[in-house]
Order: C-alpha cells, then sequence, then structure tokens
C-alpha cells in the first residue's frame, strides 16, 4: 500500500494559506493513504492560530506527524516560565497565538494555557524527528559534532561540523535539540555537508530565500515579497519555509511510500 506524505512547514498560524496550498497539491484529510506532515512552527505571527490547532486535532494521529519546531518550544517555556511574556516571545508572535487561543490578553493568559489541553494534545504529539524512507522530517537540520583538527601544513587548529549517524540521535537530550539543533540554519549546514547519507532532509525555520539569496545568488533579499519564496531543493535537501508572514504562501512537498 502506497502512503503519500504533504509537508508543509513555518504555517505560522495562517490557516488559509495552508489549506490552500495543500489543496493545491490535491491533500484530503478523510483519505487514509493521505499523512499531513508539519515540520514545526505551526502557529505565532499569524491570525488564525484557533483553525490551526483544531485542524491539526482533527486528524487521526495515524495520518499526521508534527514535528516540533522551537516556536512550539518556545509556548512551553513561555507558559511555565512566568506569569508574564518576555520580549522575545511578544516579537516572535508567541503572546499573540497564547491570547488567541484563550481569549484573553492579561496575565490570566498563562494559566489558561496551562490548562488548555488542547494546545498540550497538540504539543505532545509532536517529536523533534522522523524518519519516512529516504526522507527525514526534522525543523532545522540534523544533529551533528563538532571535531577539532590540527592541520600540519598550515599549522593551525580546525574544526569540521560531522552529520551524528542515524542511530545516534535519541542519545541527544531535550536540552540539545531545545536549544541548539531546533535553531540552526540548514541550508547553510547543507551547504557545509553536513549531510547523512543516503536520506534527503525536509526542513524549514530558515526563510528558503536565504538559499536562493546565498547560494544560488537568485535575489537580493531574505524578507522583500520580490524574494524567491520557492522550495529551495537539491541533493539531500528540500527546505519549505516560505516566509509566510511577507510571502503569503505556504510551500508544501509531497512524496509517496510503498509500505
Amino acid at each position: 500500500m502506497s502512503k503519500i506524505y504533504f509537508c508543509v512547514a513555518d504555517v505560522h498560524s495562517f490557516y488559509t494559506e495552508m489549506r490552500r496550498a495543500l489543496s493545491e497539491q490535491g491533500y484530503d484529510k478523510d483519505n487514509p493513504s493521505h499523512i499531513f506532515c508539519s515540520i514545526g512552527d505551526l502557529f505565532d505571527r499569524g491570525p488564525e492560530s484557533k483553525e490551526c490547532l483544531e485542524f491539526v486535532n482533527s486528524i487521526p494521529r495515524e495520518r499526521k506527524i508534527l514535528i516540533r519546531g522551537n516556536h512550539e518550544i518556545l509556548m512551553r517555556q513561555m507558559v511555565f516560565g512566568g506569569n508574564w511574556p518576555r520580549g522575545i516571545d511578544k516579537h516572535n508572535g508567541t503572546w499573540k497565538t497564547a491570547c488567541d487561543l484563550t481569549g484573553v490578553d492579561k496575565a490570566e493568559v498563562m494559566e489558561k494555557m496551562r490548562k488548555n489541553s488542547e494546545f498540550w494534545k497538540y504539543y505532545h504529539d509532536t517529536e523533534y524527528y522522523r524518519v519516512i524512507g529516504d526522507y527525514i522530517l526534522t525543523h532545522a537540520w540534523v544533529p551533528f559534532d563538532i571535531l577539532h583538527g590540527f592541520d600540519s601544513k598550515t599549522g593551525k587548529d580546525f574544526f569540521l561540523k560531522k552529520a551524528m549517524p542515524l542511530r545516534k540521535w535519541d542519545t541527544v537530550d531535550d536540552y540539545e535539540w531545545d536549544n541548539r539543533f531546533t535553531w540552526m540554519n540548514g541550508m547553510e549546514l547543507w551547504k557545509e555537508g553536513v549531510r547523512i547519507e543516503g536520506k534527503t532532509v525536509i526542513c524549514g525555520h530558515w526563510n528558503t530565500s536565504w538559499g536562493w539569496k546565498e547560494i544560488r545568488y537568485k535575489c537580493n533579499s531574505f524578507y522583500d515579497v520580490d524574494a524567491i519564496h520557492e522550495p529551495f531543493i537539491d541533493d539531500g535537501i528540500i527546505a519549505l519555509d516560505a516566509c509566510t508572514v511577507v510571502s503569503k504562501k505556504v510551500n508544501c512537498f509531497k512524496f509517496t511510500v510503498e509500505e
């Protein structure tokens, strides 16, 4: 039996744009062979947090894959870190999402979010990565080690980033995922050669326009509406973050796996 995986990333509470992208790729929520995949950062910044939450929670667990992004982590840190938002929570839209989901705009929002069972149902369904056939779904990029060496020709130390083998990923603790590996620029690390042989990483987090500017030299800006916001695809990488708050579009990539 074949299954079709529909991947979106960094939706940031733009539900309408997400559903449009899914529809254009032929996604049917009621089709048991269609698997919805969110590659992290489903919320914050946009106007439709409630709609996003209701949508993902309405999909049976066996027909969805929810990757934990840095914005999911920021929400947990904000809600359980005190009774008032930090500057980063306001800047990143995390406070706005909490207000939208609870219907209040004051300190009470923290207590209400702590008891928001629908959001925590979503959160506890998220995971840091998932391997599906030849694909790896993760928010930013793969865990890596930094190796130190000495170049006898130049007489200088050097540091080399090397991807951890997949078998070691489950030994990476939550702190490292939450504060390091969920925040990286996957396109930059891919360019540096941090790759998993034989696998293609589907990621988000950094705007694809970064890759189009800094790697392909096809545009002059990361954030302008005129920048290129199409998926950045190359050997071993599919980056999807369309900077939706600017571009008003969500990228959707689909692939089929025989099971």
